[in-house]
């Protein structure tokens, strides 16, 4: 009996189609991929406070075994030891909260009473740009003469016109401006 085994690489093609597409079991596979994955941040959602206090629980023995290894070579027994350091580092904290206190109390009093003035500011500031770009682009512009003289008596000092009592109002009402009488230019 002579059994022939199928030719290795004959070059032919599969003549099963080639399926396109997802299987039913790729789509279960990835499914079950996304809800493992969601319930698995849930879970660590829920006991962040748990894995919180665990890793500052590991993170505390982790610096205060040096300090209790370095007292118990110095004939100190281990849980006097880490008491002392317990109870020193919170005597650090502490003290720097009591000489921090007074400062941070100052601040927190004259932030009470700048922070209404800031956002009375911040308030008046958006009511004057409440138009935005639109009221800059319909805005009309002066005519050329009225702005190449507006931009030279600025030039030789804009206050001064305010405080001479010269502004655009004065001009208007002793009939010195060269535009409409109105006061606007």
């Amino acid at each position: 009996m002579t059994t022939t085994s199928p030719p290795a690489h004959s070059g032919k093609r599969d003549p099963r189609p080639r399926q396109v597409g997802w299987r039913t079991r790729d789509i279960l596979r990835a499914t079950a991929i996304v809800a493992g994955v969601y319930v698995a941040l849930q879970l660590l959602w829920v006991g962040r406070s748990v894995f919180l206090v665990g890793f500052l629980g590991v993170l505390l023995g982790i610096t205060l075994a040096a300090g209790v290894d370095w007292l118990e070579r110095r004939r100190v027994p281990r849980v006097l030891g880490a008491l002392l350091l317990v109870l020193s580092a919170i005597g650090v904290l502490v003290g720097l909260g009591l000489l921090t206190a007074p400062r941070i109390s100052e601040q927190v009093r004259q932030l009470r009473q700048q922070v209404p003035q800031a956002i009375d500011q911040v308030e008046q500031w958006v009511q004057q740009r409440a138009g935005g770009i639109a009221d800059l682009i319909q805005a009309p512009a002066p005519p050329a003469g009225r702005q190449a003289e507006g931009s030279a008596r600025q030039g030789q000092g804009g206050e001064a016109q305010e405080s001479e009592g010269q502004g655009p109002e004065a001009q208007a009402r002793d009939g010195q401006g060269g535009g409409t009488g109105s006061g606007v230019d």
